[in-house]
């Protein structure tokens, strides 16, 4: 019966507290019909859905202290910061330094440039 009735909440509950006051509503009855109201309120509130932005991944250029430079590929200049440093300073295998300071997303100019190196 609840489900077929397109009232508000507020709407409902009244009905239920004008029954009883006429005493047409058996008190048994009353705990079993307000989960319904609750149920009913439930299904005809809107609730937020929230959307998972994905990020894209961005290309991060930086240089080394003893000259020299790389890439990286992250979604933030934090996770750049954490992959070039995990790739080269952390790696036992790697003489190489990351200089933290000169990481930054990495344009196509800035990669046309720092390939005129290699020439």
């Amino acid at each position: 019966m609840i489900d077929k009735i397109g009232n508000s909440h507020e709407e409902l509950v009244d009905m239920i507290d004008s029954i009883e006051a006429l005493g047409m509503l058996p008190p048994e009855y009353f705990a079993d019909l307000m989960v319904c109201i609750d149920t009913h309120k439930e299904l005809i509130t809107p609730t937020k859905v929230k959307v998972k932005r994905e990020v894209e991944l961005k290309e991060y250029i930086f240089s080394f202290e003893g000259g020299g430079w790389n890439t990286v590929w992250a979604k933030t200049k934090r996770g750049a910061i954490k992959k070039a440093l995990k790739e080269y300073n952390d790696n036992p295998e790697s003489s190489l330094s990351v200089r933290v300071s000169s990481i930054s997303k990495a344009s196509q100019k800035d990669i046309q440039t720092a390939c005129r190196s290699f020439y």
